[in-house]
């Protein structure tokens, strides 16, 4: 065998045990932020895609749900459509979490395959759509019905006001 000085060896003097490989081309330092991009680029392929109708080209992506999500809140305000569950009006001007808010429920829960498109929507009162639940149409109307019956549905305050986050001396 040659000595080391003879044979040009990819291995150069290392602590015993540690090899370092050399190539005759300088290796590319990595941007410090590739290694986050990878994994950026990783979710947002492997991400699973929004279910919507066909309309528009920017509800198929994802980065404008929010954007879809009151295009379709403004759809139902227009139709000004009684409560699916209940009947009963909804007065659209009110907020969540008060109880006769407008909410979008969906027909078949997502939790049993319904999916986000506007043929699976319908309005409904908050409180309605908390009674409801991921339970079927059929079983929420009968069991809204049976609380209205029993006198334990919430009243139509519509002078309802929500409680401060902060306490009133904070303003002070």
């Amino acid at each position: 065998m040659g000595s080391p000085n003879t044979h040009p060896s990819p291995y150069r003097n290392t602590p015993r045990g540690a090899v370092q490989f050399t190539t005759p081309f300088p290796l590319q330092q990595a941007h410090p932020r590739d290694h986050s991009r990878k994994r950026h680029n990783h979710r947002r392929n492997t991400r699973p895609q929004h279910t919507t109708h066909q309309g528009d080209p920017h509800e198929q992506q994802p980065r404008y749900q929010h954007v879809n999500r009151q295009r379709q809140r403004q759809r139902w305000k227009a139709q000004a459509l009684p409560c699916a569950i209940c009947g009963q009006a909804i007065d659209y001007t009110l907020k969540a979490p008060h109880p006769y808010s407008f909410v979008i429920d969906e027909i078949i829960p997502l939790k049993h395959g319904g999916t986000l498109t506007y043929d699976n929507q319908e309005p409904a009162h908050w409180w309605c759509n908390r009674i409801k639940s991921t339970h079927s149409l059929t079983w929420a109307r009968r069991k809204v019905h049976e609380l209205i019956q029993q006198g334990n549905a919430p009243q139509h305050d519509h002078n309802h006001t929500t409680t401060p986050i902060a306490p009133s001396h904070w303003f002070d």
